[in-house]
C-alpha cells in the first residue's frame, strides 16, 4: 500500500511540475523496491524535466529492461531523445557565435 501511494503521490508532484518532489517520492520507492517501474518512469521523465538527460536515461532503460513494454517509457525516450538533439544543436550554435 505505502509504495503505491508514494508512486501515486510522485505522478501527482510530476503533474503539477514539482519535480524535485515527484523525484524524492519515487526514489523512496525504490529503496524498498529498486524494480519497480513506476518509480524508475517517475525519476526517468522527473530528471528529463529537470535537464539531468543522462541520468534520465538511465532510469528509463532500467524500466524498460523491468517493463519493455511500456508505452509510456518509449513515448518518454522518444522525447528524451529529441530534447537531447535540440539541446546540442543549441549548445553548439551558441560555441558558434563565441568563437566564431
Amino acid at each position: 500500500m505505502c509504495i503505491k501511494s508514494y508512486n501515486n503521490i510522485g505522478l501527482c508532484y510530476l503533474k503539477t511540475g514539482s519535480f524535485g518532489k515527484a523525484l524524492s517520492s519515487a526514489r523512496r520507492v525504490l529503496s524498498w523496491q529498486n524494480d519497480n517501474s513506476k518509480a524508475l518512469y517517475i525519476c526517468g521523465k522527473a530528471l528529463r524535466h529537470l535537464g539531468e538527460f543522462s541520468k534520465s536515461r538511465k532510469y528509463f532503460t532500467r524500466a524498460l529492461s523491468v517493463s519493455p513494454k511500456s508505452k509510456d517509457v518509449v513515448k518518454e525516450v522518444k522525447l528524451l531523445d529529441e530534447m537531447e538533439m535540440k539541446f546540442q544543436l543549441v549548445e553548439k550554435q551558441m560555441c558558434k557565435n563565441m568563437f566564431g
